[in-house]
Formats: C-alpha cells, structure tokens, sequence
C-alpha cells in the first residue's frame, strides 16, 4: 500500500518546476516506477520513499538552466518519525521556516531540508521531540494535524503537502 502517490508525485513534478526542471515524466508514470520499485526491494515494513531530481550535468556552476534532469528513487524501512507518537513534546523553535521566496517551503527541494534540520536539532536539544519553526507552521519533516479546532491558521507556506494529507482524513 502506498499512500496517495499520484498526489505526491504531482507535487514532486510541480517542485521540479520550480527549479526549471521539466521532465519526461507523469504521476501515473512514477507511481508505476515506485510500485516496481517496492515489489523488486520486497519491504515488509513500513518505508520511507524519497523521490529526487538531480542535474546528471558534469559541469560546475551555479545555474537552473540548461541542464539535464534526471529522476531516482529510493526506498528504506522507516520506523516512528518520533518517539512518542501518542503525546509528543513540541516546542516553537527559535529558528524560522525559510521564506517561500527565498526557497520555495511548498516545494520538495532538498537544500531546504537544512532549515528543517536545525529547527528538529533546535527541539532535541531542547529536550523536545518536534518543533514548529517560529510559529504556527508545519513541523519541519510531519504533518500537524488537529481535531475540533475551530480555527484555521493561515500561514502554512506548503499547500500542497497539507491538501494531500488533509484531504485524506476530510473535514
């Protein structure tokens, strides 16, 4: 079973957008990699998938153009995501989620994931075992999910993580 992966690959293909990656490549397409990929690896167990988009380019440089994109994906078991999942500790982090101008926070782009790392490392320390990054936002690498609130906050930079999560356990 794996959990929505035309909405992630949808999301995936849109966040190599923004980097100017177009790729050869369609949702129906990478779901069909992914489940070949997961019957050959044989996992009987929970895992963690990670689709990547790198420039397959033997150049040096700082520039999103002109390149040539390409596509793995791996897959490796994955225990809890914290400690406790029935009563985690969180804390606000004193560092903030990067800006969605400076680096896209709806995108799946991996330079990013250092932001969320200090942020997670800043809770640890702290004797915590998650953080929102400097206010109401989404824990750097979980969903936060709340029931009976009557109030929507709105400042969640990554819509599209939160619409395919949300949309699964509806209103």
């Amino acid at each position: 079973f794996t959990f929505r992966p035309l909405d992630h690959f949808t999301r995936f293909l849109n966040s190599g957008k923004l980097l100017s990656y177009e790729l050869d490549y369609t949702p129906e397409s990478l779901t069909d990699i992914l489940q070949e990929l997961l019957r050959t690896e044989g996992w009987q167990e929970n895992v963690y998938i990670r689709p990547l988009i790198y420039a397959a380019d033997n150049i040096i440089g700082v520039k999103l153009h002109d390149l040539n994109p390409q596509i793995t994906i791996f897959s490796l078991p994955f225990g809890s995501y914290v400690p406790n999942e029935e009563g985690t500790r969180v804390t606000f982090s004193s560092w903030n989620r990067i800006d969605d101008n400076s680096i896209p926070a709806r995108g799946k782009i991996t330079g990013a994931y250092a932001n969320s790392a200090l942020i997670k490392t800043d809770a640890i320390r702290a004797g915590y075992d998650e953080a929102l990054g400097g206010g109401l936002e989404r824990f750097p690498g979980a969903g936060l999910f709340a029931a009976d609130v009557s109030v929507v906050v709105d400042r969640l930079a990554d819509r599209d993580a939160l619409n395919v999560f949300a949309d699964a356990i509806g209103p």
